[in-house]
């Protein structure tokens, strides 16, 4: 269950972050490129055997272990584990598994070796029998150096290829591509088959004779050179011949390898426990001994998983990833959070982030001045932008597919070297630290983002950091009580934990269709007429939610139900949430989308902002009235719930009129609907002057009033500014289909 649980969780997410510039950049069709990784996810499990000794023998002593007490090590593992996601998914946090499994396995091995150390009356001192102290830093220290080498490696070696290629690089390509790639794929060729186990892999699947394999070895820089004549002259081929896209290819290429290599180190994270647990339980059924007397010094060796169970385990992650329904996460807003609003900018610039930044910029001033001039102009040229090969106009291109290339190369090498030496990393934060790199080379980086970029990487080592101390401590305190305990608690703990993976499967689920729900903002790709429809969907889905918002807010505090309230207030604040996202990315909506000319760019800041002041009218509404509830204040009168039920009735055709105008495009009914918003008025006119009537022959007190007054000013903006949305959207279709 574990096992599972934990591919849906990891696979679902971390695993589709390096995919989002593929996407992005057009490379292939989404199912070609999910194809191209299912394989390479595939064949990256059959090659982690030597990943999976790490949950076997490294983090602790198994020769001084009982069945009994591996057992009791790997499910309080696994049930920490399962608990920490559950909380850090309510509460919005990210996690590294291999940190997890690290912390989680050192916490509950420590636990059960003290256990065992006082029933055998040994001393503290025993500890180091139990535990390899020595491994366990040289892996922390390895995850944490990988990610200063990730960056510091994608700043130099995108430095150099942009030397190269420039942002012009369609010609250059033309003159140094084939050789480029030919390179790229024969390094990882060299990752893969020479310096990883893939010479292994094919000896023991007879793939290839020995002695060729053998040859390959010995003379393998006779192979590497074999391969990169090879894939220089298809490469020239697919071209010259077959009029291929030979960058694609490469792409796709690495996209393959990319998936392999992090298949490879990342399996122990999800299936090494599960896996040596397996093993485990299979040598001690075999034995016919008591748990509490077997042994487990067999796990002293290298225990062979069998082929046919990674393949297993390899098709499932295969089926996870291109059958997963979770949106593809864009690594630079994982890391950069400058999407947000000021407030949220502001809370993420840390003191740290700030120094670093003002650092940087002082290093880069000074180092200028110790770089000849000529240099410096000649450097500078080659960061030039490129120009649109149909305007002429300058482009500025943040992320191109020279760029994708040296991500994908670049992680595979470091991945790879980390995998060679049996040191599990954060494969996924390599992989981001890599592009954060290759951004700062292109001078993706500036005044206006920097703080931002620091401040995400160091709450994610921060994050870190919390998660190794959470994941210590709980799987620590698992193990305890489950010795403590025995079976009562112990299966006490497997249904807490079965409890909450159904649990979270349930708010996935809700939140997908959350997400899916959520309106598109215009794109560069969109046509006119997908552009006004993606505006339509806006702007009904605005008018549905506001009459829902409004009608279940009154109705709720008329009938005094605070339960109904409070699903008001929490609609309120999605509508919120959202208005407040599509406001914030308004600005680079407009300044990316080309077919949005000023008129038609000014008035779609105008839809968004109407949509933002309706949802804000609306939380002026509902909060008061919420409030009065819950400090169980009187409610309003009946004649004042006479008054209210007629306005809420009015309104509702109001807004179902209001829709009828978008769906339909029936714009010259709007003199007509206007009208109706006149009558409201006047009835508001009417109800207010009764609402006096009501103070003077003292029927309800101050507060009844100011809430009255409240609601009813509330109701007017509400109904402005949904006429002004109206307008908007009517000019925003007029613009459009005249330009176009």
């Amino acid at each position: 269950m574990f096992g599972i649980y934990n591919l849906h969780r990891r696979v679902k997410t971390d695993a589709l972050v390096y995919l989002h510039p593929a996407f992005s950049n057009a490379v292939a069709t989404r199912w070609k490129i999910m194809l191209v990784a299912a394989a390479g996810v595939v064949i990256g499990v059959l090659l982690s055997q030597n990943m999976l000794v790490i949950p076997q023998k490294v983090i602790f002593n198994p020769g001084v272990f009982v069945f009994n007490d591996i057992i009791v090590i790997f499910l309080a593992m696994m049930i920490a584990d399962v608990i920490i996601l559950y909380i850090f998914r309510n509460i919005g946090l990210s996690s590294a598994s291999i940190i997890m499994v690290l912390f989680g396995l050192l916490g509950s091995s420590v636990a059960v070796s003290l256990v065992r150390i006082r029933s055998m009356r040994k001393t503290f001192s025993d500890l180091i029998l139990f535990i390899n102290p020595g491994d366990v830093l040289q892996i922390i220290g390895g995850i944490f150096v990988s990610v200063i080498i990730a960056f510091a490696a994608g700043v130099v070696v995108q430095f150099l290829v942009r030397l190269l290629f420039t942002f012009r690089y369609r010609l250059h390509f033309r003159r140094y591509g084939y050789l480029f790639g030919a390179i790229l794929i024969t390094l990882v060729f060299y990752f893969i088959m020479i310096n990883g186990s893939g010479l292994s892999f094919l000896r023991e699947f007879s793939v290839l004779p020995d002695s060729i394999l053998r040859q390959v070895w010995k003379y393998y820089w006779i192979a590497l050179v074999i391969s990169l004549v090879f894939w220089y002259l298809l490469l020239l081929v697919m071209r010259r011949f077959f009029r291929k896209n030979v960058l694609k290819t490469i792409i796709l290429i690495g996209i393959f390898a990319l998936s392999l290599t992090m298949t490879t180190n990342e399996t122990v994270n999800y299936a090494g426990v599960p896996l040596t647990g397996l093993a485990s339980f299979n040598e001690w059924f075999a034995s016919g001994a008591e748990g509490e007397l077997f042994k487990v010094d067999f796990l002293t060796k290298n225990v062979h998983t069998p082929n046919i169970i990674l393949a297993l385990v390899g098709l499932v992650v295969a089926l996870v990833l291109v059958s997963g329904k979770t949106p593809v996460k864009d690594p630079e807003i994982v890391l950069l959070p400058n999407s947000g609003s000021e407030d949220d900018q502001t809370a993420l610039s840390l003191k740290l982030a700030r120094r670093m930044t003002r650092l940087s910029f002082f290093l880069g001033e000074r180092a200028k001045q110790f770089i000849p001039g000529k240099f410096l102009l000649w450097v500078q040229s080659r960061f030039d932008a490129a120009r649109n090969e149909r305007t002429g106009e300058l482009q500025v291109i943040s992320y191109d597919a020279i760029r994708l290339v040296v991500n994908l190369y670049l992680s595979v090498a470091l991945i790879s070297m980390a995998t060679s030496l049996t040191l599990p990393v954060s494969t996924v934060f390599v992989v981001m630290m890599v592009m954060l790199g290759t951004s700062f080379s292109d001078r993706g980086w500036g005044r206006e983002n920097a703080v931002q970029r620091f401040s995400g990487i160091f709450a994610f080592l921060g994050n870190w950091a919390f998660t190794a101390f959470l994941a210590l401590m709980l799987s620590a305190f698992v193990a305890w009580i489950i010795i403590v305990g025995g079976k009562p608690v112990t299966i006490t703990m497997i249904f807490l934990t079965a409890f909450l993976v159904v649990r979270e499967q349930v708010i996935n689920r809700r939140n997908f269709r959350k997400i899916s729900e959520e309106e598109e903002l215009i794109n560069d790709k969109d046509e006119i007429e997908k552009s006004i429809d993606k505006c339509s969907r806006q702007v009904v889905k605005t008018i549905i939610s506001a009459n829902k918002i409004f009608s279940f807010t009154m109705d709720s505090f008329l009938n005094e139900d605070r339960a109904g309230m409070h699903r008001t207030l929490n609609l309120n604040e999605e509508i919120n949430k959202k208005s407040r996202k599509q406001k914030d990315k308004i600005i680079q909506t407009i300044s990316s989308v080309k077919q949005l000319d000023v008129d038609s760019g000014y008035f779609y800041i105008q839809i968004n902002d109407y949509q933002r002041e309706i949802a804000h009218s609306l939380n002026l509404l509902t909060v008061p009235l919420h409030e009065h509830l819950e400090n169980q204040y009187k409610t309003f009168n009946a004649s004042q719930v006479d008054d209210i039920r007629m306005v809420v009735s009015e309104i509702d055709t109001y807004f179902n009129f209001a829709l009828h105008i978008v769906k339909e495009e029936k714009f010259e009914s709007l003199d007509e609907w206007m009208n109706q918003k006149i009558s409201i008025l006047e009835t508001l006119e009417q109800i207010e002057k009764g609402q006096i009537a009501r103070i003077k022959n003292k029927e309800v007190d101050v507060r009844n009033s100011l809430l009255f007054f409240k609601a009813m000013a509330e109701i007017k903006n509400l109904l402005a500014h949904v006429v002004s949305l109206l307008k908007s959207y009517h000019g925003f279709i007029m613009v459009n289909r005249k330009s176009g």
